[in-house]
This record gives structure tokens, C-alpha cells and sequence, in this order.
């Protein structure tokens, strides 16, 4: 992923909202898969509108999105899940857009909400897997009031969990050295009745949205945390 960045980032592969999907999966010694085939797609999201350049890089295939998941899990990202599902007194818990975020350059933004309206059961969770020391502050984040904006630093073992209407933007910066920043996003909600329709329309608002059919049913939703189940990521 970190190779990936470099060429994304240094290169200027994409124009702005421009996306490709690409083959992620790797050979063995005798030039056979030696993982299930996974497709991801990278995006440069609005670097004209919003000075940045700014890519995503997510699953595209089904196996590259369980791969993903598998990996939050290996992580430990279950235990995140019990906690914050726990503290909020939620019934549960399912990760239903993840997606890496990797940046070098941010002159403006735009302040902006990802997860709204979803009767307070949504969640943005953002955690660094790299980043730049000695940088400045990389991630401005609104409060009710929206004259008061506080400027933080993504820090590891460290997520900034955001709920309905966590307005937020990426600071300005300009890293050196080619070096880059790269996180990893999630919109992580408690699905319901009442809920899905809206969690639906959340997701269809990222372009491409390949996995629309986890909200088709109510009855068949993927779940990742439950109160009585536990964590079931895969």
C-alpha cells in the first residue's frame, strides 16, 4: 500500500475524480495465485475543487473487501468495535465502507460531514497507519459551534471516532521528501429499520460504491459487533 501511495502521490497518475481498479492479488514460485483474486480501485477525490490531492484506495471485489475486514480483525480493530459499541449502549455494529486515505499536499479542503442523520448510530473512524513527524496538524475538526475548529495530530494506537454531523477536513500541509500521510476510514453504523435507508444513501454517496447490497435486507445485514454475539468480523 505504502508503494502504492508513492506512485499515486509522486507520479500524478490520476486527474482529479478519476479512478482505476486494479489486480492486488500476488503469485507464488510457480506463478499460481497465492490469495483469493482481489480487485481494489484507487480515486483522486476532488483535487480541483478542494486543492488536495487527496487518494482512496478500497475494495472493489468482494474478496478484497473481506480481506480488508480480515485485516481490521487481525488487528485487534474487534476490540474497538466492543468498546465503542459497549460505551454507547448500541445492539451492535457493522463496518459497511473502509477505505485507505493517503495525502502529501492540502492547501484548503473543505470542511464537510460524511455520516449524518442516522439517528445517532453512524460513525466516521479515522486511524493512522502512517505518518509524517514533526508535521503540523493534519485533521481540523469542528465543534456544534462552528467557530470552533480544533486542529489535532493523527497519532498510532489513536482513532478519532466522529458520530451525526462530525463536521472535519484535512489541514493544510505540505509534506517533504516525497514523504506521505495515510490513514485508514471507515463508516461504521448500528443498522436498523429506521436507518438503513439513510445508511444506504450515505454510502451511495461515495463514487465508485461497489457493495450496495448490503442494504437490499434489513434481515440479512452484515454484522461485525453485537451485544450478545460479540465481535464476528471475518
Amino acid at each position: 500500500i505504502v508503494d502504492l501511495y508513492q506512485k499515486l502521490l509522486n507520479d500524478n497518475v490520476l486527474e482529479s475524480d478519476d479512478f482505476y481498479v486494479f489486480n492486488a492479488t500476488t503469485t507464488n514460485t510457480n506463478n499460481k495465485p497465492s490469495q483469493p483474486y482481489e480487485e481494489w480501485f484507487a480515486q483522486r477525490y476532488k483535487s480541483d475543487e478542494w486543492n488536495f490531492n487527496m487518494h482512496y484506495v478500497s475494495a472493489w471485489s468482494e474478496s478484497a473487501r473481506l480481506s480488508f475486514l480480515r485485516g481490521l480483525n487481525h488487528a485487534g480493530f474487534g476490540q474497538a468495535l466492543a468498546t465503542i459499541g459497549t460505551e454507547l449502549e448500541l445492539n451492535s455494529l457493522t463496518c459497511f465502507h473502509v477505505s485507505y486515505m493517503g495525502v502529501s499536499q492540502c492547501e484548503n479542503s473543505m470542511m464537510h460531514t460524511d455520516v449524518y442523520a442516522t439517528d445517532y448510530k453512524g460513525f466516521n473512524i479515522i486511524f493512522p497507519i502512517m505518518v509524517v513527524p514533526g508535521s503540523k496538524e493534519e485533521l481540523d475538526i469542528q465543534a456544534y459551534d462552528a467557530n470552533i475548529v480544533t486542529s489535532i495530530h493523527y497519532e498510532y494506537d489513536h482513532a478519532v471516532v466522529m458520530g451525526d454531523w462530525g463536521y472535519h477536513k484535512t489541514s493544510p500541509n505540505s509534506f517533504e521528501n516525497d514523504d506521505i500521510r495515510i490513514v485508514v476510514g471507515m463508516y461504521c453504523a448500528e443498522i436498523t429499520p429506521q436507518n438503513i435507508h439513510q445508511l444506504a444513501h450515505i454510502y451511495n454517496g461515495e463514487d465508485p460504491a461497489p457493495f450496495m447490497n448490503q442494504f437490499t435486507s434489513y434481515a440479512e445485514r452484515e454484522v461485525h459487533w453485537s451485544r450478545n454475539g460479540g465481535i464476528s468480523l471475518p
